[in-house]
């Protein structure tokens, strides 16, 4: 039985499919073993390589990365980069939040018990965050980070 492969579908075909599309090519019985391998193997795509044959890609590197045929590579688009930055942005605020919490800042603040190194400290992390909030990820990805406060 001949098997064919249709990059522009990412679809096999065999001989006694109705319709089979014209990018189609045969593949032999190891490709064809190798290939389905690959693509149900996180979400790999088969493209033509630089030498003519059929390649596999490399999985694909993330939910916000999409397959662009022309290429041959996966991309990522302007708008899903700012998606991750703005995620990156709330991770890192999550995180300070976290710290600050953990030393009991806030609490001690409102009670009038920090120290005066306590104080200087909350204050950089106060300021760290506003940092933070500040960063432009419309720019994604050539994004200067703000640098947390030593610990």
């Amino acid at each position: 039985m001949t098997i064919k492969f249709s990059v522009n579908k990412q679809a096999f075909y065999d001989e006694n499919t109705g319709v089979i599309p014209e990018d189609a090519v045969v593949v032999t019985h190891e490709q064809h073993l190798s290939l389905i391998s690959g693509m149900n193997d996180g979400e790999r795509r088969v493209y033509i390589g630089t030498t003519g044959e059929l390649t596999l890609s490399d999985s694909k590197p993330s939910q916000w990365h999409t397959w662009d045929s022309g290429s041959g590579s996966w991309t990522i688009s302007d708008d899903a980069r700012v998606q991750l930055a703005e995620g990156e942005r709330y991770r890192r605020i999550q995180e300070a939040n976290d710290f600050i919490n953990r030393q009991q800042w806030p609490g001690k603040a409102a009670m009038g018990r920090l120290k005066d190194t306590e104080k200087a400290q909350y204050n950089l992390w106060l300021d760290y965050l506003d940092a933070l909030e500040a960063v432009d990820t419309s720019s994604a990805p050539k994004i200067n980070w703000p640098v947390p406060p030593e610990v």
